[in-house]
This record gives C-alpha cells, sequence and structure tokens, in this order.
C-alpha cells in the first residue's frame, strides 16, 4: 500500500523491451501480493533492506546488492 492506503501500480510497457526502469518511495514495512512480470526485473533499495523471495529462493538486499 502507498502512503496514502492506496495500492501502488508500477507498470511496465507489453511487448519486448532490453529493460524497464521505475522507481518508488516504499514505506518500511511494505510488501507486495505475489505476481508476475512480462519482463525481467532488478530490484535495488538506495537505502534500508529490501527482502526478496522468489519461488523457494530468499534474498535480503542492502543498498550495496541488487537481484
Amino acid at each position: 500500500m502507498s502512503r496514502d492506503g492506496q495500492s501502488l501500480v508500477l507498470a511496465a510497457p507489453l511487448g519486448p523491451t532490453a529493460m524497464v526502469f521505475g522507481a518508488a518511495p516504499l514505506p518500511a514495512g511494505h510488501w507486495f501480493e505475489e505476481h508476475e512480470h512480462p519482463q525481467h526485473q532488478i530490484a535495488w533499495a538506495a537505502q534500508g533492506v529490501m527482502t526478496i523471495a522468489i519461488g523457494d529462493g530468499r534474498w535480503v538486499l542492502p543498498p550495496t546488492r541488487a537481484q
């Protein structure tokens, strides 16, 4: 959820793309429901720590790492 309680929607264009870039501030404790993307996704936290779950894999991403 966004800070005002609305769902965050980060839409990417459909079709073959080399890279899609998006940025959004996420409040502490924010999480996304399980979902899929038509393109690959890279996750990076400029500050704080992000946890990523993909299938059975789990990654903890400080600002020095991306997944």
